[in-house]
């Protein structure tokens, strides 16, 4: 079953109120520097434009202004540290989103930790009032350390987060306590990437639960993010194989999403697309597979509408989809269908992989993984074996930094190859496989 298109933009839309935002931006920025403000105030207004700027998509735009931003609360800091130290910070971490929205991952990086460590020394200057600052700080460094596959010590950071959001949310819960429910969100996340799934669940348990109370006082505010928060804890609930309940999460967060992007198409479509994709995924895993076939059509067809729009944006998210549409297809027997739409998979991560090596690594050998198993069901044994082995080779680099995350899949895809060259006839080979596959699952229990 097709998706509905994205609906066109609307005058009194999210999008038309950005780009109203957007320019007030510009607006206040051209006053500021007629009327001759101090740069701290004109610095202030660029880091505003840039935000303005990256949540429209212009990534490349938003990217100078809060270049400049940074340049100029260096030069206060100069002068003045203690009272513009901590607007250096924030410009760093604006900064960092910004470099990594356009795949400048090791600068992104780098410009968080300048970040946090200009935290910690507020913090130890003035511990009352710099608490909010270091856990911002944290959190963000969190996540680029995640996305350069640097998973402990992203759980490292964000616990510590964690641990100052939850003395701030207990003294002051109306302010703090949607950041909890945030970070805990996040962390669960984290420990899931490193098979932690017991400590995952119960993060995400958590920020589930706060939200809920969240979103039945403020629904406008919050229903977004519990929408987000049950499909991790979908995923949480998956990898404990709690397939009722995971099922159960995920068709929640597809209704609020559905409901969220009939009122802002713009907004919510991305992430109704990525609701019907996990629950379409979570049908899978129980066997419906007549059943998951439609809700990831309609993912697919939204993030294929999305990346052609935006492509820098959406691209990894249409090639997650069609990943699921490919494995849905071969389980119910359309394996020529499956062929073509993994090998259209393997084309668009190879791209991401050349310019997020980090972040698509995993996911680009997932894919191929993918492809080759239905190649093999096609009979196309040469084919499938070169995928399968272009798979091996990135999982045994992913085995080599993080073995504990990566050797199950490792295992699956040796596995395959030995099935591969067993229908090739090369048998001394496949059985080699075959006992490296078992030593791998055997350290991995």
């Amino acid at each position: 079953m097709a998706g509905k298109a994205v609906p066109q933009r609307r005058p009194n839309s999210t999008v038309a109120l950005r780009e109203h935002a957007l320019e007030a931006a510009r607006a206040s920025l051209l006053a500021a520097k007629k009327k001759g403000q101090e740069p701290g105030e004109i610095a202030s207004i660029l880091m505003s434009l840039s935000d303005c700027l990256a949540k429209l998509g212009r990534f490349e735009e938003a990217l100078a202004p809060s270049t400049d931003a940074v340049k100029i609360y260096r030069a206060c800091v100069a002068t003045q540290p203690a009272a513009f130290r901590s607007d250096l910070a924030n410009s760093l971490i604006g900064y960092s989103d910004r470099l990594d929205d356009l795949g400048r991952s090791e600068e992104a990086l780098a410009a968080a930790k300048e970040a946090l460590d200009i935290f910690r020394i507020q913090a130890a200057a003035q511990p009352a009032t710099s608490q909010p600052g270091l856990a911002k700080a944290l959190a963000n460094l969190s996540v680029n350390l995640s996305k350069g596959g640097r998973y402990e010590e992203a759980i490292a950071a964000n616990g510590e987060a964690l641990k100052i959001v939850r003395v701030l949310a207990a003294a002051q819960p109306t302010v703090f306590r949607s950041k909890l429910a945030s970070f805990l969100n996040n962390h669960s996340v984290h420990l899931g990437m490193v098979g932690r799934t017991d400590e995952a669940l119960v993060a995400s348990s958590e920020s589930v639960g706060i939200y809920r109370v969240l979103a039945a006082a403020e629904p406008e505010t919050f229903q977004p993010d519990l929408a987000n928060t049950l499909a991790n804890h979908a995923f949480r609930l998956v990898a404990l194989s709690r397939l009722e309940e995971a099922l159960v999460a995920s068709s929640e967060s597809v209704g609020i999403y559905r409901v969220l992007a009939a009122a802002e198409p713009e907004t919510f479509q991305p992430g109704l697309a990525n609701s019907l994709n996990n629950f379409s995924d979570c049908l899978g895993f129980i066997g419906r597979h007549k059943e998951a076939l439609a809700p990831i059509m309609e993912a697919t067809f939204i993030h294929r509408a999305l990346a052609e729009a935006e492509p820098d944006a959406f691209k990894p998210d249409l090639a997650n989809s069609l990943n699921s549409l490919s494995v849905c297809l071969a389980e119910l027997g359309s394996h020529s269908l499956a062929v073509e739409v993994a090998i259209e998979v393997t084309e668009i991560y190879r791209g991401l992989v050349a310019a997020q090596p980090a972040t698509f690594r995993r996911t680009f050998a997932m894919s191929l993984t993918s492809l080759s198993a239905s190649l093999a069901e096609l009979g196309r044994l040469e084919e499938a074996l070169t995928a399968v082995t272009e798979a091996i080779e990135i999982r045994r680099v992913l085995v080599a930094a993080h073995p504990a995350v990566f050797r199950l899949d490792l295992a699956l895809s040796l596995t395959l190859l030995s099935a591969v060259l067993g229908g090739l006839g090369r048998l001394r080979e496949a059985d080699a496989a075959t006992r490296e596959a078992g030593q791998l699952e055997s350290m991995a229990r």
